[in-house]
């Protein structure tokens, strides 16, 4: 059943209104805006003095409260994302760092068996960051598991996956990085660039493959 917000601010599509009621629909989302003088019929949840915004996405995150995401324990994952959603993080990308091809394979499948029973911040994808990276500015990557990007390791995690590896990045001076952006973007995966000691030509390169982060 539908209810409405009645707060002192709203952060809508393309304006900000002030006061009013905000409609939450059935499933969640927001609904009917109506200012402060059509004071609607239905539940109303009080919530003066607040400012209601959509929740927030976040795209890049390791860990958190001594949880990590290579931990590869969903108990951990489901913690993060419960108190993910008290800071107003909706949806968010559990992030890997380089690892072994083995160790990120049963990340992605932890990830697969469990994802739509967290309770809180809702998991849109798996972002890998790694391990296609280069060592001059590794920083916190694990240098040992570098390597040049492989389509072939690609698809295993993506299968591992259940098809939610959804973002990954890669330093585009590895051999093939053109061509494994163009494979991976061609599968819907966003291909983000870092970790890196490019050329300009070599980034270029990559971007003209489909890169857009």
């Amino acid at each position: 059943m539908s209810y409405y917000i009645h707060a002192a601010k709203f952060f809508l599509k393309n304006v900000t209104e002030i006061g009013g009621y905000l409609e939450v629909t059935d499933d969640g989302k927001f609904g009917e805006y109506l200012p402060e003088t059509a004071k609607p019929d239905g539940d109303i949840v009080e919530q003066s003095g607040k400012l209601i915004a959509p929740g927030l996405v976040d795209t890049h995150i390791h860990g958190l409260l001594g949880h990590d995401v290579m931990d590869n324990d969903w108990d951990g994952i489901e913690t993060m994302s419960k108190n993910l959603l008290k800071a107003g993080v909706t949806s968010w990308l559990p992030t890997t760092l380089t690892g072994s091809f083995d160790q990120l394979n049963e990340v992605c499948k932890t990830i697969a068996a469990h994802a739509g029973d967290e309770s809180g911040a809702k998991i849109q994808g798996i972002y890998f960051e790694g391990p296609y990276f280069t060592t001059k500015h590794k920083g916190a990557q694990n240098p040992k598991y570098f390597k040049n990007p492989s389509e072939q390791e690609y698809d295993a995690w993506q299968t591992s996956a259940d098809g939610l590896l959804k973002k990954i990045a890669i330093a585009p001076e590895r051999e093939g990085a053109a061509d494994f952006t163009r494979y991976a973007t061609a599968d819907g995966t966003v291909v983000a660039l870092g970790h890196s000691d490019a050329t300009f030509e070599q980034a270029k390169a990559c971007v003209e493959a489909g890169a857009t982060v």
